[in-house]
């Protein structure tokens, strides 16, 4: 009976137990105490990118975590027991993330995966704007960095009808004009602004050691002709599409008589046999032909003549002296201006398309300097003598006009017609002083003050800029002059005697 009681007792001692041990475990669950990588972003990036991981067990002393990735160890922008910031060093390759505290090391499951650093691609072009010459060419060149700079340059242009450039940045100039070089890689591109400038050429001399010699003036630069041995000038110049190579025409003293004389890309070319006295005053091309005007000596009768391609046809009869002074091409013929002088009278006159004219039929001395001809006739320009004073004349169509009010000394050496505005150039005395004058429409402008002597000799238009040339003396020496719209650029070196005939703008 006592042996079953303690049993009893011993039950019930052993059920307090357990029901005690009960109520203890749902009060307090027993703690996670183990260092923990629950994720990490982004799960890629290159050096430099910050990469956050969460997780339990950190230290919030920073020095107290250690974090690689793979092997490499990454600096620790902050952290807290639960999450880290860490930021991708250099060298890290791709690899596992690791967070170490104290002794204890724990690895992510997931690979965070390194990108290669992507340096911006850049391109500069050497120059940022460029001027040149019609049918010149230069080289740009482009600098790239970063990761394109393996790559091809794609280089263009804007205007192509301007400038074109290649494959490897050689632009070469086409037409007068602007147009936009650009250089790309990679999307990323550099530019350079072009300006194409015509070429100018001026026909003339500039005298050295005493002597002048024939000349032709190309964009302001020097080109002598003639070697200085002799006398000799040029008085007309015509260039070719090329832009580098052009006619000249002129005159040489040999043995004591001038002869004609036509230069190609400065070589002599034969126009006569130099058994006369000759002149070679204007050329031009026109229909793929050369044409030459000017005038021989023969029997002692001055002869004018108009050469074309090398056969020469006589302007005059020969029976009185006849000058020529200038020419306009019109197809495969010109019209070729100039005088006639006999015992009584000299008379202007032009000849074309074999047609012998006289522009003025006054009882006065007349010279013609300079034809133009289009649709609406034939423009003849020079002076004609009345009372002793040279009056600048104008003839259109058997018309007659005074440019000069015949008060002083005035010719008109140059005449042609631009979208429907006359222009004429010569010169008009100003006080005993010849000014360079330029009139358009009847509207005279002076291109010189007065202070000097000076004369404009020819005029041309080229995209609505005028360009007269002449020349003025400045301390005693004829200094052969260009002007562009209206500001003079001097072309002779100012130390000896130098003048200028004709421009031509290409």
């Amino acid at each position: 009976m006592k042996k079953i009681a303690f049993l009893a007792s011993l039950l019930l001692c052993i059920g307090l137990t357990i029901l005690s041990c009960s109520k203890d475990d749902g009060t307090d669950s027993p703690k996670e105490t183990g260092l923990k990588i629950t994720s990490f972003s982004p799960l890629e990036g290159n050096v430099g990118t910050t990469v956050w991981i969460q997780g339990s067990n950190f230290s919030s002393t920073k020095s107290d975590n250690t974090v690689k990735i793979g092997n490499t160890t990454a600096p620790i922008t902050s952290s807290s027991a639960t999450e880290i910031f860490i930021t991708v060093p250099e060298g890290a390759t791709t690899g596992k993330i690791s967070v170490t505290v104290g002794v204890k090391t724990v690895t992510s499951s997931a690979l965070f995966t390194v990108e290669p650093n992507v340096v911006p691609t850049a391109i500069e072009i050497d120059k940022e704007a460029l001027e040149i010459f019609t049918g010149e060419s230069a080289v740009l060149e482009a600098m790239v960095t970063g990761d394109g700079s393996a790559k091809p340059i794609t280089w263009s242009s804007n205007n192509e009808n301007v400038a074109i450039v290649d494959d490897n940045g050689n632009v070469t100039a086409l037409n007068s004009g602007n147009a936009v070089i650009s250089a790309e890689v990679d999307g990323v591109s550099d530019m350079c602004e072009i300006t194409v400038n015509p070429n100018v050429y001026v026909a003339g001399y500039q005298s050295i050691g005493g002597t002048n010699v024939a000349h032709v003036w190309k964009n302001g630069e020097p080109i002598a002709l003639s070697d200085g041995s002799s006398e000799a000038r040029a008085y007309s110049v015509f260039p070719l599409s090329d832009g580098e190579t052009f006619f000249a025409a002129g005159y040489e003293n040999v043995n004591g008589d001038d002869r004609a004389r036509v230069w190609f890309d400065g070589t002599l070319i034969p126009l006569t046999d130099d058994s006369n006295p000759s002149y070679a005053n204007s050329i031009a091309v026109s229909n793929e032909k050369l044409m030459v005007a000017g005038s021989e000596r023969i029997n002692g009768v001055q002869v004018a003549k108009l050469w074309v391609d090398g056969i020469v046809t006589d302007l005059s009869d020969g029976t009185t002296d006849n000058y020529v002074t200038g020419m306009y091409a019109v197809g495969s013929s010109a019209y070729v201006a100039g005088y006639e002088t006999t015992d009584q009278i000299t008379q202007a006159r032009y000849w074309g398309f074999g047609s012998n004219i006289p522009v003025s039929f006054s009882s006065n001395d007349t010279f013609a300097n300079a034809v133009f001809a289009n649709g609406f006739g034939v423009f003849t320009v020079g002076h004609e003598i009345i009372d002793g004073i040279n009056v600048a004349k104008l003839w259109v169509n058997g018309g007659d006009t005074s440019i000069t009010d015949g008060t002083s000394n005035a010719s008109a050496n140059s005449v042609l017609v631009f979208e429907s505005d006359l222009y004429v150039v010569g010169y008009e005395e100003e006080g005993g002083i010849s000014v360079a004058k330029l009139w358009v429409n009847d509207i005279a402008t002076n291109l010189t003050d007065g202070t000097n002597e000076a004369r404009a000799n020819a005029v041309f238009i080229f995209e609505n800029d005028v360009y007269v040339t002449g020349y003025e003396v400045k301390n005693q020496i004829f200094t052969a002059t260009m002007w562009k719209n209206g500001e003079p650029i001097e072309l002779g070196d100012g130390l000896e005697n130098s003048n200028s005939y004709s421009i031509y703008v290409k």
